[in-house]
């Protein structure tokens, strides 16, 4: 009897909270025929009687009744999505993916070598407060040490807090939450005995409260949207398919759908992506599994699927070989670790991030640039360097950027591989760790090389200069346009045996730089498919 009385408190209660939520919600569920009776009978609205309430099946299918449990502001609570981000530097090249301002970043370090590796430990973490600062600039920033059960550590907290202080002055990063209850600039935590993680939670869950993407109100068709697509139990699913749940919520429109899927994607729920017709067809529900998919091949050669002696089962060792010493990607291997439904997607999506690019030098294979820039750099491949850019119309890109994104130059030269594919009579690159020679047709060859915070670039050919400098500055300013914070360099050119600014070159109409001036920058398409025809 007692139960039976508290359901029915109950299912008053939650009766009398779905009255005020469907007052609340009248102008964004009510259908446009109706508004404009209904806009008459508003003043009367108090006086009418009450509609009868929906059976529970049709509340469960149009707005999910989870939404309704912690409707009581006082009693909200928040669900997070967790992304562990790999300390390895081969993953620093998937950053520009995930980090962005609409999430908290726990920055977590091993007290142990805090308190016995200092030098390093500030290292480490002013390399990530410096990717912090330039992907996620407005992202609360909360310091997590490890191992406070340890005796060492838990003697030495001031010593260790003076170490994270360090990094913290080091690139005069102040937009961090401090702990506050022990006067601290970090939080010192337990995994083993769970010390530390009860604080450390508040924060995080204060944190977000207050964060613009949090405040912002979205219709109840959307999450009942997303709900009804995460029940599938598949990693990623056609746009048809979500059009057509959608069109079981009302929701019909299709700019609608896509500023919902975009919304989501920013909040990295889903991924969504539109710059070519086969990213637009797919929506992925499970990111993990494109990370996954994606790091199959974007890894340490002596770990994973991809290890020589599995190859060799399947008779692909000289393509694992092919991988990792020349960053050739074969289309066997794509076929031998992807479903094949999954394949024009997935390559797509690496086209579309430089993570991957067409060879038009062998049949049926992919430039993975990022691969190569990891693989250990030989001396012969240095000794083997050609000397003729001595000899070429040589300039510099400075990145005024005091953090220069890990794998820019990768994706620079992916673009740039790209580019050349497309130009007749072009040569066969070549590629080395940080440098490469990239053709442009005929006898025009550009010599690219990393350099510290910029690139370097040599030209040969003086009667093409102007044009493919032109071009390699689209190149480049398509690769900035990816980037959420400004990514600002400058350029100087050689004139003599000295450097001049970009600016002032021009306004002297310096040679071989500005021989034409005919030519005007244009407007350009950045989606993937009219990119390269636009330059």
């Amino acid at each position: 009897k007692e139960e039976n009385t508290q359901n029915s408190e109950v299912e008053r209660s939650l009766a009398s909270t779905i009255s005020r939520a469907a007052a609340n919600f009248f102008d964004e569920f009510i259908s446009s025929d109706a508004k404009l009776v209904a806009d008459g009978l508003r003043e009367d609205l108090s006086v009418l009687p009450l509609p009868s309430f929906m059976d529970d099946a049709e509340i469960d299918k149009r707005y999910n009744e989870d939404f309704f449990k912690n409707i009581d502001s006082e009693h909200e609570t928040l669900p997070f999505t967790i992304w562990d981000f790999a300390g390895q530097s081969i993953y620093y090249n998937l950053h520009h993916l995930f980090l962005n301002d609409q999430g908290t970043c726990i920055l977590v370090f091993n007290m142990r070598d805090a308190l016995l590796k200092r030098e390093e430990t500030v290292r480490y973490l002013a390399f990530w407060l410096r990717s912090l600062r330039f992907y996620s600039p407005k992202v609360p920033v909360l310091l997590g040490g490890t191992f406070l059960d340890d005796k060492p550590v838990e003697k030495n907290l001031k010593y260790i807090d003076g170490t994270v202080n360090l990094a913290l002055k080091s690139v005069g990063f102040t937009d961090f939450v401090p702990n506050q209850k022990d006067s601290f600039c970090f939080f010192p935590i337990s995994n083993r005995s769970n010390r530390g993680l009860i604080h450390l939670r508040a924060e995080i869950v204060r944190c977000c409260k207050s964060q613009e993407h949090k405040l912002r109100k979205v219709p109840l068709s959307w999450t009942r949207c997303l709900d009804m697509l995460l029940k599938i139990e598949e990693p990623w699913v056609h746009t048809a398919v979500v059009k057509e749940v959608a069109k079981t919520l009302g929701i019909t429109s299709v700019v609608e759908i896509e500023e919902m899927l975009t919304f989501f994607e920013h909040l990295k729920i889903i991924i969504f992506l539109n710059s070519s017709e086969n990213l637009r067809d797919v929506v992925v529900l499970d990111v993990q599994w494109l990370i996954d998919s994606i790091c199959v091949f974007l890894r340490d050669p002596n770990d994973g699927p991809l290890k020589l002696e599995n190859a060799r089962r399947v008779g692909l060792e000289d393509d694992i070989t092919d991988l990792y010493e020349k960053g050739l990607l074969s289309y066997d291997l794509v076929e031998h670790y992807w479903h094949p439904s999954q394949i024009p997607f997935l390559i797509d999506f690496m086209r579309a991030v430089f993570l991957l690019s067409d060879w038009k030098y062998e049949e049926d294979k992919f430039l993975l640039p990022s691969v190569v820039a990891n693989e250990a750099e030989s001396d012969q491949k240095w000794e083997a360097r050609p000397t003729i850019q001595d000899k070429g119309s040589r300039c510099k890109i400075q990145f005024t950027n005091e953090f220069v994104p890990c794998g820019l130059f990768q994706r620079f030269v992916c673009l740039c591989v790209a580019y050349s594919s497309k130009i007749d009579l072009s040569k066969l690159p070549v590629l080395f760790a940080n440098y490469a020679i990239l053709s442009f047709g005929g006898e025009t060859e550009a010599y690219i090389e990393q350099e510290r915070g910029g690139i370097g670039m040599t030209f040969v050919n003086d009667d093409e200069v102007a044009h493919r400098f032109r071009i390699i500055l689209s190149l480049l300013k398509r690769i900035q346009h990816d980037f959420k914070n400004p990514l600002s360099f400058s350029i100087l050119v050689e004139k003599q045996d000295e450097w001049i600014q970009y600016q002032d070159a021009r306004k002297q109409k310096l040679k071989p730089w500005f021989e034409d001036e005919t030519s005007r920058e244009k407007s350009l398409d950045y989606n993937l498919t009219g990119f390269l025809s636009d330059i």
